[in-house]
């Protein structure tokens, strides 16, 4: 989660150029779809100015999510509506975490 700072998002387009399609501002986060997949990444999150970031290791978030199953009910939601969003996804990550 960004606690202060932008960080930039790209994709590589068709001809093979990264291009910039979201700005990420405090109080975003990325990387859930590696936390709770094995999807491959389909972008690339590069700062845009100093940032300060909250990071949480993979085996906590786990943990944390298998004790609010609430909370990973939100994650995989947003997992499923960033895929369907993302037509340069292959259709298993759509289908959002196994």
């Amino acid at each position: 989660m960004i606690q202060s700072g932008e960080a930039g998002v790209f994709r590589t387009v068709a001809d093979g150029e990264p291009t910039q399609v979201a700005v990420h501002k405090p109080g975003a986060y990325f990387g859930e779809m590696a936390l709770l997949s094995d999807a491959p990444r389909n972008a690339t999150v590069k700062a845009l100015t100093p940032l300060e970031v909250l990071a949480v290791a993979r085996e906590d978030f786990l943990t944390l999510v298998g004790s609010f199953p609430e909370l990973r009910v939100v994650f995989e939601s947003l997992v499923r509506e960033r895929a369907i969003a993302d037509d340069t996804l292959p259709p298993s990550a759509r289908d959002g975490p196994h």
